[in-house]
């Protein structure tokens, strides 16, 4: 699954519903696929620096004087750059195919970013008791009934309280989320 081809796919209640449901691992799946777009922009890269060598795999100077570790260390530092701000420098994927992709995910990437980040943000500083519970159950992984015994509740009041504990993190966060999103499509 291309997670950023569906999250640019979802309106704001899906991908609140996604970051909800994947809360403990959202951060390293973002990870993931910015770990994925270096991979595949180095290898872009390191194809058009191959073909320039030409077929005899000798390296042909162009102009000036080059340095091939430099070269990489300032690709690195292009993408690093790209993926923070969420806009590909032209000199990253100049000769690139279809670089018109590279530049909706980096894009993505950064938006992924701000959804998950305000997330967290509300997450942390809801009521003490109701970023506990909520917490336990998004980031612990534990059942209503394993909430309610740990905290020796009952199972409706724990049931009822992540219900509005959800419902307040929802309207907190989706008018910032639909910002990004016309519809059901992402805004570009």
């Amino acid at each position: 699954m291309d997670i950023i081809k569906e999250y640019q796919k979802m309106n704001a209640e899906e991908r609140i519903n996604i970051m909800l449901r994947n809360y403990q691992n959202f951060s390293n799946m973002i990870q993931i696929e910015e770990a994925k777009i270096k991979h595949d922009i180095k290898s872009e890269k390191e194809y058009l620096r191959s073909q320039a060598r030409g077929k005899l795999g000798v390296r042909v100077q162009v102009s000036g004087l080059s340095n091939p570790t430099y070269e990489e260390v300032e690709t690195n530092i292009m993408i690093d750059e790209s993926i923070e701000s969420g806009t590909a420098d032209s000199n990253l994927l100049k000769g690139i195919e279809d670089s018109s992709v590279y530049k909706e995910k980096i894009h993505m990437l950064k938006i992924m970013r701000m959804d998950y980040i305000l997330l967290e943000t509300i997450v942390e500083n809801m009521d003490r008791e109701d970023s506990e519970l909520i917490k336990l159950r998004l980031c612990e992984g534990l059942t209503v009934r394993q909430i309610a015994a740990e905290k020796s509740m009952g199972f409706e009041a724990v049931r009822a309280r992540i219900s509005r504990i959800r419902k307040q993190i929802r309207e907190q966060i989706i008018d910032n989320i639909q910002k990004n999103c016309r519809g059901d499509k992402c805004y570009e």
